[in-house]
């Protein structure tokens, strides 16, 4: 399931020989358990998987459910409710022909949303949110129990902003040839190289998953007791192997990087070129 609802405002001047400039602002809301063809969830593949159907979504059948039993529905990981942009151009004329065209674009646009990863049966990429949109905050108590700080039902990252900027200058070279041209471009992206985090680390666990056993029933048989990873259950008792997990699930490990930014927004970029034109 993947739910987009949105309403988009902008404000545009008509491109003349001077200017063109234009201002947007979108409202949106990205809901459901499917992240698309290409997965953004930053668990799966180490950063997301970048090639069409190539995710891990509903592998296994307690990843259909957040770990109190509810159904997986929440933000997904490319949520931005509130997003604007800035965008134009300006051209000066200069004398014999001349022409500077300074442009520039800014986004600002609100942080994506931090879940907490519980890594159950499959792998340490398939996911069993404590629930989707929703970060705990855990710390280590002296005998190594995991103990559970708090969570924030409306974790995200930091507002996003970027300022791009592009400089253009063409002078003419030919006065009988008006078409032989020479241009000289300069591209910044990120001008003001802001260097907000954009994902962080979602696996609580170091190594191991979560995987409840039951006595054998035949032979062969994986001994995963799914009826106390699908019906609602308490991670932290999981996570630590106590109360109803207590002698059927060996305690984890809370990842050190757990909670810790892991991709950053791009640098400053500058890119120039000269160019002739003919």
């Amino acid at each position: 399931m993947r739910n987009y609802d949105g309403v988009e405002f902008r404000l545009l001047r008509r491109p003349t020989a001077k200017w063109f400039g234009a201002i947007s602002y979108t409202y949106s809301k990205l809901r459901g358990n499917y992240a698309g063809l290409t997965n953004t969830d930053p668990t799966d593949g180490g950063g997301g998987r970048h090639s069409p159907n190539n995710g891990r979504a509903f592998d296994l059948p307690n990843m259909t459910y957040n770990a109190d039993g509810s159904p997986d529905y929440g933000p997904l990981a490319t949520d931005r409710p509130h997003t604007a942009t800035i965008y134009g151009y300006y051209r000066q004329k200069w004398f014999r022909g001349q022409a500077t065209v300074f442009g520039l674009s800014q986004s600002a646009f609100q942080g994506s949303p931090i879940n907490t990863c519980l890594s159950v049966v499959g792998t340490g990429s398939a996911c069993q949110w404590i629930k989707r949109g929703s970060m705990a905050t855990f710390h280590r108590d002296p005998t190594g129990n995991i103990v559970l700080d708090g969570i924030d039902t409306n974790a995200r990252t930091d507002p996003y902003f970027q300022t791009d900027f592009n400089l253009t200058h063409e002078i003419p070279v030919s006065k009988t040839h008006e078409a032989m041209r020479l241009k000289f471009e300069a591209n910044i992206t990120n001008l003001l190289n802001n260097h907000t985090a954009t994902a962080f680390n979602e696996n609580v666990i170091a190594t191991g998953l979560i995987n409840p056993t039951r006595a054998s029933r035949f032979s062969g048989d994986p001994r995963t007791d799914w009826g106390k990873v699908m019906n609602g259950f308490s991670f932290v008792d999981a996570l630590n192997g106590t109360a109803t997990f207590a002698g059927v699930q060996s305690p984890r490990t809370l990842a050190s990087r757990y909670g810790m930014a892991t991709v950053f927004q791009g640098a400053r970029n500058m890119q120039l070129a000269i160019r002739f034109i003919f």
